[in-house]
């Protein structure tokens, strides 16, 4: 089991040999011509697009004078070797997870800290298993015990000893909405106090957020950090997933969560707020006892 993300390896080691070539002042046509690898090769390793293979990087290193026994030679080998590996995701017991989500488990995988806006819906993270259940089958039922299983299993690094430090905003409606049945929301919104108070920043943002100037966000999003390599932002849209490791996405997508985190209710604000929603869903529902015991 790979102990960081093969994908966010691959970005990294995109950006190092793209920077080595500009810094070689080579195009594709005279580093293919030099190495004898195909410019397709070249542009898949400088674009991310495919798992590396060793050979072509250690071909590519001495041809933009980074031989063995220069210092950099055996980082970019390390790197490039990370980014080959295979996660839990690749494995054919969740082949039916979902592409998107395979790709997120692996940028998660290994992450030192996530921050993530969610406007509609709960993160996946902080789902119960009955809310996952329910928007899986709402998005068709295909497959939806394995997305359930897979989104369990990407859950567990929240409970790791190495655990990313994870905060997430959440706007107002989302505690509000029956997305769900009302029991399954009440369960899911129980289960948000239990990690709010625990592994955890979770905050509610108000309808009547005084958001500030700048830009507001028009899809989910979150940013994943991993030590040295560049911070990727996933943009969650309708039908894919935008990832983008280059910096100024990086500061623009933080720029942007900072002001909605400044924005939204503190965290006990925000635990109070979800406790109090579930107390009335509790009352409108009859279904037990409320959050605090009575």
């Amino acid at each position: 089991m790979p102990t960081t993300s093969p994908l966010v390896c691959r970005m990294h080691l995109a950006q190092v040999l793209l920077a080595l070539r500009h810094e070689a002042g080579l195009t594709h046509e005279q580093l293919a011509q030099t190495t004898g690898l195909p410019r397709q090769t070249l542009s898949r390793l400088e674009n991310a697009d495919r798992k590396p293979n060793l050979a072509a990087v250690i071909k590519l290193l001495r041809a933009l004078g980074v031989p063995q026994g220069d210092s950099r030679h055996q980082e970019i080998i390390d790197l490039a070797m990370e980014a080959a590996e295979a996660g839990w995701w690749d494995h054919r017991d969740h082949a039916a997870m979902g592409d998107r989500q395979r790709v997120v488990a692996n940028i998660e995988h290994g992450s030192d800290a996530i921050r993530e806006y969610q406007p509609f819906l709960v993160a996946g993270l902080a789902q119960t298993e009955e809310y996952m259940r329910c928007r899986a089958e709402a998005a068709g039922g295909q497959h939806s015990e394995a997305i359930v299983a897979a989104r369990l299993r990407r859950q567990q690094l929240l409970a790791a000893p190495d655990a990313p430090a994870y905060s997430l905003v959440i706007e107002e409606q989302v505690v509000r909405r029956l997305a769900v049945p009302p029991s399954v929301m009440l369960g899911q919104l129980q289960h948000l106090l239990k990690l709010a108070e625990g592994v955890i920043a979770l905050q509610v943002l108000p309808v009547d957020a005084r958001l500030g100037e700048g830009f507001s966000p028009r899809s989910p999003f979150a940013i994943y950090e991993h030590g040295d390599a560049p911070t990727v932002v996933v943009v969650d849209t309708v039908y894919e997933d935008l990832i983008d490791a280059s910096a100024e996405t990086a500061t623009a997508y933080s720029t942007m969560f900072d002001r909605l985190s400044r924005a939204a209710m503190s965290v006990e604000d925000s635990i109070r707020f979800i406790r109090e929603a579930a107390a009335r869903l509790t009352v409108e529902t009859g279904l037990g006892s409320t959050p605090n015991g009575s």
